[in-house]
């Protein structure tokens, strides 16, 4: 793991796109967005290394504490701690460090009821079970970090307006959407001009996600948005859940603050 480790940091280091990322779970290609999670906590100086790991990888809130191991002669820094092993490069505002955890106790149960309540869009459920299962099989998981920033949810969920694509390719715009808390509104003009209002409930925010469910009249379904860098926008999509449990994908849902 030692080699390894510091071949992946020197590339870290000299790969800038790395940066913007915060935390890395080696996994195939196609998984690799799913698995650049940011960290929820983050310290780093001389004689210590503080972090929480990613709520997707853990299913619940862990903290690592590591401290210097001065007996280190190797390139860079170590830290050391009942729960991982680092080596880090950088700087402590900008490091690059390959982490091999231990004694994780990662709860199957947890994560997967994290996985649920976080992604509604069964796309992307799919695809984080996957990254929880690549973290957590090993008996001591190995990660990467890269730090530029520190990602919180909003808590000001407030108003947006915005616009859904329909399954037949239509668009329904002008779409204003309330949230408080875990639960909230949207009300469009529909057929007829006749103002259509639905309730959204399971609200839940998570870094730059914001997921729930949906209901309007008769119809059920669930709601995925994906919020920019200010958390002033959104890109995401949305779907129905047939009376069987089924999810489909009807089609996009993007919005703005007004």
């Amino acid at each position: 793991m030692k080699r390894i480790g510091l071949v992946f940091l020197f590339n870290l280091v000299s790969t800038p796109c790395l940066w913007a990322q915060d935390y890395y779970v080696p996994i195939k290609k196609e998984l690799e967005p799913m698995a650049r999670l940011p960290l929820e906590a983050f310290q780093l100086d001389d004689a210590k290394l503080q972090y929480r790991l990613p709520q997707d990888i853990t299913g619940r809130p862990l903290d690592i504490q590591l401290t210097r191991d001065t007996s280190n002669s190797g390139p860079g820094r170590v830290y050391k701690g009942p729960l991982a092993t680092a080596s880090c490069l950088g700087t402590d505002e900008l490091p690059a460090c390959v982490v091999q955890h231990k004694d994780l106790k990662i709860n199957k149960d947890e994560l997967l009821a994290f996985a649920h309540k976080k992604y509604q869009d069964p796309r992307l459920l799919a695809q984080i079970t996957n990254v929880q299962q690549v973290f957590s099989t090993p008996n001591e998981p190995i990660g990467f970090i890269a730090r530029r920033a520190i990602i919180k949810a909003r808590n000001d969920l407030g108003v947006w307006d915005s616009a859904m694509t329909l399954p037949d390719g239509g668009k329904r715009s002008k779409v204003r959407v309330q949230l408080k808390g875990d639960s909230g509104l949207f009300r469009f003009t529909g057929a007829g001009k006749k103002e259509m209002a639905g309730e959204l409930t399971s609200v839940f925010a998570h870094g730059v996600y914001i997921s729930g469910l949906w209901s309007l009249q008769k119809e059920k379904g669930w709601f995925q948005w994906k919020l920019n860098s200010d958390k002033s926008a959104f890109e995401g999509s949305w779907g129905l859940i047939t009376p069987q449990g089924e999810r489909t994908v009807a089609g996009a849902w993007t919005g703005t603050m007004p």
